[in-house]
């Protein structure tokens, strides 16, 4: 599930209203996916989303907000990378530049960035990225979506998600603008400080800081002659003489660079957005199944419409207000097959979970239903068969023809009539007489009402 997915869910809900029936039915069709709510949640707007109108399309800005960032993120990172590393041929490019804006701010940045994974901090609010995520909100994002109420959780990470792929690809871009620029072009690094550093100390300090990666990639180790002869001083307008004769060697930098890059920048980076990328589909599972309205279907889809209560079962005072629907003892609740006159599956589904029936497979007979289809029905129906029945349509000779032809195959017959949903689904006694009198009349052996 996407952000686009969960604001889709929230308005889908806001904007349409559902039968309890459809729910439920719902519900027992996917019982599976109880211990599952975010799986039954998706499935059932998968299912619905196509039968109600919904409004499309105005989310899609979501989409080009990822490619924007990651866009001018990868451009500048090539471009910072290019300006860092300019080589004339008039003096060598500074490899402490390149370290400092390639790699130890980075890295500062992506300490910033788990501060703020974190929750509200001090440094969090001083972190470019912070600053950055109020500006989208202001500008971009509070201004696209009016139609949904959305939990600030959920706001907040899918922003610093994006802001962590857009730092990720800033860091991609200066990695492959190094690769190009070496690969082009013959520069010469050097090294240059006004603070005073000697060479041993320049070794010591890069020995250590190359720890990570040295034994992955032995050729990145950087000697102290090396250091010693690429050691550069600004002073005069000519490059030391000892240099120009070491020329060769000091393009090898490129290597300690680019793996500093990868271990210290790009690395770090790719770290932060998949912890980014869990956190942020951790809290939009979590907001989205503690919304009101989607606890409110849950509950539709895994609790009965109607509580039921044998007749011999106290029901409490607390209980009494609620709807109670009674079932004959007398009765075999286990059938292989379950038909429901004029009546949809899911509401067979209902119907039994109300009455706690059981069957193998269930049909809905009648109705729309061809000549043909309620044949071959028929035909492969043996054992005994339970028959829903609409007590408040009167018996037709359509339903009488579908009775015989179903007596001649099957073992046994039991007609369950039933109610309007207002009535509790409790058959009105008139209506429940007229059937009686109309099965009575066909003199048939296998076939019981109740």
């Amino acid at each position: 599930m996407n952000f686009q997915t969960y604001l889709e869910i929230l308005h889908f809900l806001d904007n349409n209203k559902f039968s309890q029936e459809e729910q439920r039915a719902f519900g027992l069709q996917t019982q599976k996916l109880q211990n599952d709510p975010l799986k039954q949640i998706l499935l059932w707007f998968k299912q619905n989303r196509q039968k109600y109108p919904l409004i499309k399309n105005y989310l899609h800005y979501t989409h080009y907000l990822t490619l924007l960032l990651g866009g001018i993120s990868f451009i500048l990172g090539v471009t910072f990378s290019t300006v860092l590393l300019k080589y004339s041929g008039n003096e060598p490019v500074n490899i402490i530049y390149f370290l400092t804006f390639a790699v130890f701010i980075p890295m500062l940045a992506t300490l910033f960035s788990l501060f703020a994974m974190k929750g509200d901090s001090l440094l969090s609010h001083i972190s470019f990225f912070y600053l950055l995520q109020k500006i989208l909100q202001k500008f971009l994002y509070k201004k696209n979506l009016k139609l949904v109420q959305i939990d600030k959780k959920v706001e907040e990470h899918f922003l610093l998600l994006q802001l962590q792929l857009a730092g990720f690809l800033f860091s991609v871009g200066i990695f492959i603008g190094l690769i190009f620029l070496v690969s082009t072009q013959d520069i010469a690094f050097a090294w240059s400080t006004t603070l005073n550093i000697t060479p041993k100390e320049m070794a010591s300090f890069l020995s250590s800081f190359s720890f990570a990666f040295h034994s992955i990639c032995p050729s990145t180790h950087i000697s102290l002659e090396l250091i010693e002869k690429s050691h550069y001083f600004r002073l005069g307008t000519h490059i030391d003489p000892t240099m120009l004769q070491s020329a060769a060697s000091l393009g090898s930098w490129w290597k300690f660079l680019a793996c500093s890059t990868l271990f210290y920048n790009v690395g770090p980076r790719l770290f932060t957005l998949i912890i980014s990328y869990y956190s942020y589909k951790k809290t939009l599972k979590e907001s989205l199944l503690q919304t009101q309205s989607v606890s409110k279907l849950l509950y539709a889809f895994n609790q009965p419409v109607i509580e039921t209560h044998a007749q011999d079962i106290e029901v409490h005072k607390e209980n009494s207000s609620k709807k109670t629907v009674t079932t004959p003892k007398n009765i075999s609740k286990t059938f292989q097959r379950a038909f429901g006159w004029s009546l949809s599956k899911e509401k067979i589904l209902v119907l039994s979970d109300l009455f706690d029936l059981h069957w193998q497979e269930a049909y809905g007979v009648g109705g729309s239903l061809s000549l043909e289809a309620e044949e071959q029905l028929i035909q492969h129906t043996t054992g005994d068969v339970l028959l829903f029945i609409p007590v408040w349509e009167i018996p037709t000779m359509e339903f009488i023809d579908f009775l015989d032809a179903l007596e001649n195959v099957c073992k046994s017959i039991t007609l369950y009539p039933v109610g309007l949903e207002v009535d509790n689904y409790k058959a009105n006694e008139k209506d429940l007489a007229i059937w009686k009198r109309k099965i009575a009349l066909q003199n048939y052996k296998k076939v019981n009402i109740l």
